[in-house]
């Protein structure tokens, strides 16, 4: 998993860039790199990010080398509606974070 990361990062020269990847973008590098067809690389990606999404629910999750997945509880606040200026409360909810380990960050720094 880290040496894709690793083929990924060289090949987009993304030092120094923000990029926002998408997970079209993410299923083609993975099939030329592996040489895959690309309905099975994007098979390959949607099962990960599906296994990540239902084992989070319960646990952590930590890939050596690449971090661990974790759930993280927003606070209820006040949100405000710009063009109108009407005030409202957001509801406290639950999103998935990444902490990314030691070696992606030295490869990517």
């Amino acid at each position: 998993m880290v040496y894709l990361y690793q083929v990924m990062a060289n090949n987009l020269n993304v030092y120094n860039t923000i990029m926002n990847l998408g997970k079209k973008y993410i299923s083609k590098k993975i099939s030329k790199e592996i040489q895959m067809n690309i309905k099975n690389s994007d098979d390959l990606l949607n099962s990960f990010i599906e296994i990540i999404k239902e084992e989070s629910t319960k646990k952590n999750i930590k890939i050596k080398n690449f971090g661990t997945f974790y759930n993280k509880k927003t606070a209820k606040r006040v949100g405000r509606n710009p063009k109108t200026m009407n005030s409202y409360i957001i509801r406290p909810f639950t999103k998935l974070q990444l902490l990314v380990s030691k070696k992606v960050r030295e490869i990517l720094n």
